[in-house]
Formats: C-alpha cells, structure tokens, sequence
C-alpha cells in the first residue's frame, strides 16, 4: 500500500503518494477541496445533464401502441359518405364529449386503464349517407358499427381488457 503524504498548494492540503511532487491539477484540486464522493457525484451529475441535451430532436415520433400493462392506446375513428356528424365518445378522463358538425373523416386517440368502459357515437348530419365508427385497441381493430340514412346513428362500446 503506498503510504500518502500531504501536500500543499495555496494553503489547502492535498494528498499525494510519498516521495511525488507532481503538478497540481484541476482534478487533484477539486477531488481534494470536495472529497471523493463529491467530486464523483458532480462527475454523474454533469453526464446525465449532457446525455439530456442530446435526447432533444426536432423529428417527431409516432405515438405508442403500448404504454404498459396496465394502460392501452385508443383510437377512435369515424368516416363514411356523409360528410358531417354530431361525435359523442369517452375520454381520457372518463368524462362525455361531443363535437357537432364534425367533418369526416374524423380521429382522436387516448390512453385507457385497462378495465375501463369506452364508447364512441356518431349521428350523420345530413339527409343521405353512411357514418362508420371503429375503435381500436393498440392499433388492432376491436369494435364497429355502420349506419346508413338521414341522421343515422353508429355506435360501439366495450370493457377495455
């Protein structure tokens, strides 16, 4: 084991191997004014700030198929001929929404508990055509419904499992 000895540079005290009187760097400096673990928390520290930095991106990704477990991606489409609809669906929150006039075709995605009830609606807005409503699970087709006719109504629900 090598025996230390301790050193000075402008009144702070440095340890060095017995009998070396190397030059006293920056990193000798800072590792003998904050201590070891100090200096190696600041070190971690500063690297996970820059590998921050290097996450950022101006392209944008796709959205998840699956958050985790316990949660699923929604989606909730509504097209047809017609070429307006009152859409009625649950949302992420669990709460009611509605949109009148909407123009088709028409799409909105949402995170859902597993367990958790969703629903989408769509009436046709005008004297002839189709509304279709599909809701996906994870980007797999799950439920559909099509209606045809003046102010027709499509709907789907289920339990999301």
């Amino acid at each position: 084991m090598a025996r230390l000895t301790v050193q000075t540079h402008r009144g702070r005290g440095f340890l060095m191997p017995k009998g070396e009187r190397g030059d006293m760097n920056l990193g000798t400096m800072v590792r003998g004014r904050m201590g070891k673990a100090r200096f190696y928390r600041l070190g971690l520290l500063l690297v996970f700030l820059l590998s921050l930095t290097g996450c950022a991106s101006s392209t944008l990704t796709p959205a998840p198929t699956s958050i985790s477990p316990t949660h699923r991606l929604i989606t909730y489409k509504v097209s047809g001929t017609a070429t307006k609809a009152l859409v009625t669906y649950i949302a992420a929150k669990g709460g009611v929404e509605q949109i009148d006039n909407q123009a088709l075709p028409w799409e909105k995605m949402i995170l859902a508990p597993r367990g958790t009830g969703v629903s989408l609606s769509a009436q046709n807005k005008g004297d002839s055509g189709s509304v279709t409503v599909e809701i996906y699970v994870n980007d797999k087709p799950w439920k559909t419904a099509t209606s045809t006719g003046a102010y027709a109504v499509a709907q789907a629900s289920g339990l999301v499992r």
